[in-house]
């Protein structure tokens, strides 16, 4: 199965926007870089190819979700490397931008305006699933950053609406990752005592969004990477934290190539820093 347009990018939209002969050879180039989109020069070129496309047919939201999907990778890719941290702000930034353009919005900064009863009457209108995963992963990316800034906007409710959307929209979407991302989320709260009692929230609620995740994409490795990382780890729960990463470490990459080799070297560096062992056959 290739890894190419996980946020389910149609060009044959776009290419109803979009008269044939300038859109052909952009996605034919978008194509055959989008599965080495691990490297990152890869990667800036098809952001490049993309922010082209959205220069013919400014608005269209499958361009902006797909966009948005590699401006977070970007992100990922660049806090990864030996690259400052204004670099991955950016990316998120952008990322956050493009996917909220994508529901209606004109940037991620009405995500902190809005109350969130106004959010929630928006998006009772977004049927857009990776415009909600991208919006929510790379907003909730640059709130982390700011834990009291986070607060302070109310973000774990409005987060808590976009991924609870998401859910409705498609559970399966991208790995599950409403599920997955929801789970992450109640996990932080309900280990943290500040934000349990100003959000709510319970570690049984988590876990049953993290099960449903691994039921429904068990072959998406982030989905153990976060159940390890945000609930068993800090949980103690080191027998489930082991099982967990030691399955994604001996997991195939595919069908996801890109994603579960970030799972693996999340996976190695979470048993490392926990000095837990590594599986056997490592």
């Amino acid at each position: 199965m290739r890894e190419l347009f996980l946020v389910l990018f149609s060009w044959a939209a776009v290419a109803g926007a979009i008269a044939a002969e300038p859109v052909i050879p952009i996605r034919e180039q978008i194509e055959e870089l989008l599965p080495h989109r691990d490297e990152l020069p890869v990667l800036e070129r098809c952001l490049a190819l993309g922010e082209e496309a959205l220069s013919l047919a400014p608005g269209d939201p499958d361009i902006l979700v797909l966009l948005a999907q590699l401006w977070h990778e970007h992100a990922v890719l660049v806090e990864g490397g030996k690259h400052n941290g204004s670099q991955r702000l950016a990316s998120l930034k952008k990322a956050a931008d493009h996917a909220c353009r994508a529901m209606g919005l004109d940037s991620y900064l009405p995500l902190e305006r809005m109350t969130v009863s106004q959010l929630e009457e928006h998006l009772a209108g977004v049927n857009n699933p990776g415009a909600l995963l991208w919006a929510g992963d790379s907003w909730g990316k640059i709130l982390a950053d700011h834990q009291l800034h986070a607060f302070r906007v109310g973000s774990v409710s409005k987060l808590r609406l976009l991924y609870g959307r998401l859910v409705e929209v498609d559970e399966h979407f991208f790995g599950a990752a409403g599920h997955r991302s929801l789970g992450a989320l109640e996990a932080n709260v309900s280990l943290n005592t500040i934000a349990r009692w100003m959000f709510g929230g319970t570690v049984e609620q988590a876990r049953a969004h993290l099960e449903r995740a691994l039921e429904l994409a068990p072959e998406y490795l982030m989905n153990y990477i976060e159940y390890a990382n945000h609930l068993a780890g800090p949980r103690n729960e080191w027998e489930l934290f082991d099982g967990l990463l030691h399955y994604v470490l001996q997991a195939p990459l595919e069908p996801v190539p890109l994603w579960n080799a970030l799972a693996k070297q999340d996976a190695r560096r979470l048993l490392e820093e926990k000095g837990r062992p590594l599986p056997s056959e490592e």
